[in-house]
């Protein structure tokens, strides 16, 4: 079933055989419904009592829809919003486009924060579909939050911020290719963030709700050092992986790593694991076969797309 089913009625037809070659059939009639709970590694929350906010995903929109919705408001010392977000480590990035805002005197944006906790440090771009977007930073937890109103024209519905470090960037954008530069701050956070789209409404009553698509993030979604964690390394091990991309098998370059044990994990474009090689005690050079997954059935490929491979390193 695919998207074109969505909210029709097909027949689905099951044979079942046991080892004597005895069978049986039947056919069902199966309404096909779009799933809308949020995807994979993605997490709901509201912050704030107040908010009672709502989030799910419209997998069959084009560009894969977000729809959160809050009541509740923020104000300089503490936040009140419904958020979706993924905790990533290190640099990362978000990317989203606000395709709709109701009404529009609440905010939708997007955020790099340390916690669900209504007073936490962050570092926030928003917009209410107007002329205006706002910066927002909150450099001590509960302290004040420092805004900056930036006029931008009225397209400019793509927002973006990175993490480089203590240093935090808003941009924004008409396309999502053309970005333009909008503020910079500099400040300690966590090494791991909760990155990802928030709406806010304007009171306690009324309910506001932001549709976002496009939506991306890059970063690493593992601490890179912690408790329980040798930080005694003072340089990465470097792995190489060729040829990338690739139409069949992998050959990964562990010579750093040569003798310790290693674990690889696969992962989807949705961000789903769908498996894991371990090494007891890795070679100079392992090879794996992904395209093994999709004959298992584990990973579903398009005719005519390549394979291409990362990796995530854990120190």
């Amino acid at each position: 079933m695919t998207c074109a089913d969505r909210n029709l009625t097909r027949p689905v037809t099951v044979t079942v055989s046991d080892v004597c070659s005895n069978s049986s059939t039947c056919t069902s009639q199966i309404t096909v419904i779009e799933v809308t709970t949020l995807p994979f590694g993605w997490t709901g929350a509201n912050i704030g009592t107040n908010a009672m906010g709502s989030s799910s995903y419209l997998p069959c929109s084009q560009f894969g829809t977000f729809v959160l919705s809050s009541k509740g408001y923020t104000t300089n010392l503490t936040d009140v919003q419904h958020a979706v977000y993924q905790t990533l480590c290190g640099n990362s990035t978000i990317i989203a486009r606000v395709t709709g805002l109701s009404p529009l005197q609440g905010w939708a944006g997007i955020q790099m924060r340390e916690s669900t906790s209504q007073g936490s440090r962050k570092f926030t771009v928003k917009t209410q579909l107007s002329t205006i977007i706002r910066r927002e930073a909150r450099a001590n937890n509960f302290g004040p939050t420092n805004t900056l109103q930036i006029g931008v024209l009225l397209e400019h519905t793509w927002l973006r911020i990175t993490r480089s470090g203590n240093t935090f960037t808003a941009y924004s954008s008409p396309d999502g290719t053309t970005w333009t530069l909008r503020n910079t701050a500099t400040f300690f956070m966590a090494g791991c963030l909760q990155v990802g789209m928030f709406v806010e409404s304007y009171n306690n009553l009324a309910t506001t709700t932001a549709t976002f698509d496009n939506v991306s993030v890059t970063g690493n979604p593992f601490p890179l050092a912690g408790p329980g964690v040798d930080n005694t390394l003072e340089e990465q091990a470097k792995v190489k992986i060729f040829p990338n991309p690739t139409s069949g098998e992998v050959t990964i370059d562990l010579a750093d790593l040569s003798g310790k044990p290693v674990e690889v994990r696969i992962f989807n474009t949705q961000g789903q694991q769908i498996e894991t090689y371990q090494f007891g005690e890795a070679l100079e050079q392992e090879r794996i076969d992904p395209l093994a997954l999709q004959r298992r059935g584990v990973l579903d490929t398009h005719s005519g797309r390549r394979f291409g491979a990362c990796y995530r390193e854990n120190i």
